[in-house]
């Protein structure tokens, strides 16, 4: 997931790329009065991922950035790269801290 600071609430953005069974948990965490954050983006690489669907179904926008248009040229990638922190599900201690966007 991506977690960005602004105004003092916490946008996030997570990244799947099949079911999305992790991101399912935090959509469903997220409707708490008291989650500590928005889930306002759901990204996945793959145009078809189910993932999708079900974040759709919440009311959450979603994108795709489809790999195979790159090959193996990563770096064509880094265009979609955001501001933030990246984390996957279940392992947020391993996360750096958000980071406050460029203005």
């Amino acid at each position: 997931s991506l977690g960005v600071i602004l105004d003092d609430a916490i946008v996030v953005a997570i990244l799947i790329s099949g079911r999305g069974s992790n991101m399912a948990s935090l959509i469903e965490a997220a409707k708490a009065d008291d989650y500590p954050a928005e889930i306002v983006l759901v990204v996945s690489n793959r145009p078809d991922a189910p993932g999708l669907t079900h974040a759709h179904n919440h009311g959450i926008a979603t994108a795709v950035v489809d790999h195979t248009r790159y090959g193996k040229d990563r770096d064509g990638q880094g265009q979609h790269r955001a501001r933030g922190s990246a984390c996957p599900p279940g392992h947020a201690e391993r996360a750096p801290p958000p980071v406050e966007p460029s203005r």
